[in-house]
């Protein structure tokens, strides 16, 4: 046997047994290999897209009443309780004139009948007044207090849509007149967005059926948020095949209402055979890697996942427990194996 012929079996017999746990150097060659056993792994799927940011809750603000629009502070945050807009002029003074009149009469009245009311009961209770005469008075009272109670609400409304107080944590966007302008009831001139709470809108590519609140993340810009299904849309868009979806984020950060992001839908969890991405060889579109089964060493087909953390999912093709190469797969793969070895050969 010359020199030649005794070195490739030596060569594929060093390489073999260094496919343990334990590095391995071969002679000659520098090339190092190593192995990885098979665990079993936590993994989502995934769908990424470009979507836009908005408020969880917010309200087109229109007026109620002919006026002059005046904001207290446009830009900025306004918190729950803060004015958001007032109207004040001619128009707006003459009927809070109106109202407060109207009130003030139905006020008085209402006290009058009232006392009167109660006076008249204690002479029926003792059966000094008779039940017809003492209806009288009830029936003037009751009117008394449903015309009270209209001219308080009547005021109260009027008072509350002049001066628009802020119903959560906001901030004031899309203001479509200029301070200071006249504006018409029913007008719309801006939009109060809630800032405590946001969420993402966007259109989903996939199997609807394995996207649900439980156990759905996002990554954001490459920060992970945890997500809550405020709304999806059941019907397919016959355009593009997507789902609209509308997510509440468990924090808002520096994500900005009005703001596109590019996101990642993390979802449908579950289990999956996992190796690590060096250990994976692209050959001609399919997806290979060197196993080490009973003493031989086999190249074996196999259907990847998603990739997280540096371990790549193994769809089909891998069982727990299985170890392959890692360090040197691809040098062994396209360099030394070109059908399955036993280590005795």
């Amino acid at each position: 046997m010359n020199e030649k012929t005794f070195f490739v079996p030596l060569l594929f017999l060093l390489l073999l047994v260094g496919c343990g746990e334990k590095k391995t150097k071969i002679r000659n060659t520098g090339l190092k290999i190593d192995s990885a056993k098979v665990e079993i792994r936590k993994f989502y799927s995934e769908s990424s897209g470009y979507g836009k940011i908005e408020p969880v809750k917010s309200i087109t603000l229109e007026t109620k009443f002919d006026g002059i629009i005046k904001f207290p502070k446009i830009n900025g945050l306004i918190k729950k309780g803060g004015i958001v807009y007032q109207l004040t002029g001619k128009e707006v003074e003459n009927q809070k004139a109106i109202l407060q009149k109207n009130f003030d009469l139905a006020k008085s009245d209402f006290s009058y009948f009232s006392s009167v009311f109660k006076r008249k009961k204690k002479l029926a209770e003792k059966e000094f007044l008779s039940p017809e005469a003492f209806d009288k008075y009830k029936h003037d009272y009751q009117n008394s207090k449903i015309k009270f109670e209209k001219a308080k609400k009547e005021l109260s409304y009027f008072l509350k849509m002049i001066s628009f107080a802020a119903p959560f944590n906001g901030s004031l966007s899309e203001v479509k007149v200029p301070q200071g302008a006249d504006v018409k009831a029913g007008e719309q001139v801006a939009k109060f967005q809630n800032t405590d709470k946001v969420k993402l809108v966007a259109v989903f590519y996939g199997d609807i059926s394995l996207l649900s609140s439980r156990n759905l993340f996002l990554d954001i810009n490459g920060e992970k948020f945890k997500g809550n299904i405020l709304f999806l849309e059941r019907a397919i868009n016959t355009q593009n095949g997507g789902h609209t979806v509308w997510i509440e984020l468990n924090k808002k950060n520096d994500l900005i209402p009005g703001k596109y992001v590019n996101y990642k839908y993390c979802y449908n969890e579950h289990f999956s055979p996992a190796v690590p991405v060096k250990s994976v060889v692209l050959d001609k579109g399919n997806y290979f890697v060197v196993v080490a089964k009973n003493g031989k060493y086999e190249k074996r087909r196999v259907y990847p996942g998603v990739t997280d953390s540096g371990k790549v999912e193994i769809k089909k093709g891998l069982n727990k427990n299985e170890f392959v190469l890692t360090k040197g797969a691809f040098e062994f793969y396209y360099g030394n194996l070109s059908k399955t070895m036993n280590v005795g050969d």
